[in-house]
């Protein structure tokens, strides 16, 4: 593939017969090459006997060793879910200013460090998952889910069919999945949002000089170091969430009743945890927008899973994000900018009446034949006030005549 460095030639596979025998000299012995570099192979000689030398020629000797002429190993080739993604059609109309997945893989190993490599292949499917065209049909779904079924799975009788009740669950089941995948990037990116902001408040009453004052005086001025107070910055800012978070395990004086109590501790545990798996998401949304959130497909021919992305080190998923940026930075800040004016207010199931969206009028086969970084799915972002047209047009913007209540 483009991007890749060229394989170099087979080597000669070895002779199956030849063996390294142990020596206890310096040099070793390979059994069945003689040591005088001919083809005859040295027999034992009594003394007084002439040395016979018609013996028979080794055949495997005339046999030439097979070329391998497979074709090289790409270097994600031990990445089965990247091997898997790359045969997705989805890939098949790549713009000419994105990169081939080669060429990524290979610009992304050059940026990141030697410990950090082996998050290239993952990175990869993430790079061509967020905002490509199944990450819209899965929105599509999601949307329609939540203006025509109920926040729950629950299997709706189409007949005495047990598999075909089973198969309904389970089709509503995935669109649950994508919906609660979404809302609950939303609500980590807020809660480590929030938790800056109380971390920023508590840093600035840090001063930055502090004079100390002594007998007779003498005054003694020290500047604060740069990271100075982050801790205690940090500190205040976790007893601050989880003081408005749980109120019922502390006092009015915002302390808390019991720390070393069992809710307490597990408050704790759980804010922690929660913060430490929003950090990528509210990075992700502070390099285009909000709305980009939702435009990040779960599994799928990516098989991409929000737990793979929150165990990303900030430093690489950072990395990551730059190449993203210069890459398609352009149509994913506009179509995340358009999405953040209300799509989760929809997936929260508000304003269903007032708001929608003409991407829940896409189709399969729409999607696959713009291919990626379209602006026909920028269109498709924007917030619309009124009744969905469908209900007047159902063909209206590639819709598949199904009239949706």
């Amino acid at each position: 593939m483009d991007g890749l460095p060229a394989a170099s030639p087979a080597s000669s596979k070895p002779l199956s017969h030849i063996d390294v025998l142990p020596d206890s000299s310096s040099s070793s012995t390979l059994r069945g090459v003689p040591q005088n570099g001919n083809n005859f192979e040295e027999v034992p000689v009594q003394d007084g006997q002439t040395p016979n030398l018609t013996v028979e020629r080794d055949d495997t000797q005339s046999k030439r060793p097979s070329i391998d002429n497979s074709p090289p190993k790409l270097p994600y080739a031990s990445d089965k879910h990247l091997t898997v993604a790359l045969a997705s059609n989805q890939l098949e109309k790549l713009p000419t200013d994105v990169a081939q997945p080669s060429s990524l893989f290979l610009e992304l190993q050059d940026q990141l460090g030697p410990e950090q490599r082996s998050w290239t292949p993952h990175l990869v499917r993430l790079f061509y998952a967020i905002g490509g065209p199944e990450s819209f049909l899965q929105l599509r779904d999601a949307c329609r889910f939540i203006r025509n079924t109920p926040f729950k799975a629950r299997p709706v009788s189409i007949g005495n069919s047990e598999l075909a009740n089973t198969i309904q669950a389970l089709d509503l089941l995935e669109d649950t999945d994508c919906v609660a995948s979404i809302l609950r990037r939303y609500h980590l990116s807020r809660l480590v949002s929030y938790r800056n902001t109380r971390f920023e408040h508590h840093q600035a009453k840090i001063p930055e000089v502090k004079v100390t004052k002594f007998k007779h005086g003498h005054v003694r001025v020290k500047h604060a170091k740069p990271n100075e107070g982050q801790k205690t910055a940090a500190s205040g800012a976790l007893q601050d969430l989880l003081a408005e978070a749980y109120p019922q395990l502390h006092g009015d004086d915002g302390k808390p009743l019991s720390k070393s109590s069992g809710p307490h501790q597990r408050a704790y545990k759980s804010l922690k945890r929660r913060l430490g798996n929003g950090r990528n998401w509210l990075a992700l949304s502070e390099a285009f927008s909000p709305g980009i959130l939702s435009l990040v497909p779960t599994g799928g021919d990516f098989t991409i899973h929000n737990h793979q992305i929150e165990m990303i080190p900030a430093a690489v998923f950072q990395t990551f994000l730059d190449v993203l940026s210069s890459q398609r930075g352009g149509f994913l800040r506009m179509a995340s900018t358009m999405l953040s004016k209300g799509i989760f207010e929809t997936l929260m199931g508000k304003e269903l009446e007032r708001l929608w969206y003409p991407l829940e009028n896409f189709t399969e086969e729409s999607c696959e034949s713009e291919g990626f970084d379209s602006f026909a799915f920028v269109t498709g972002c924007t917030t619309k006030a009124g009744a969905n047209p469908r209900k007047s047009n159902p063909r209206f913007l590639g819709g598949d005549g199904t009239v949706d209540g």
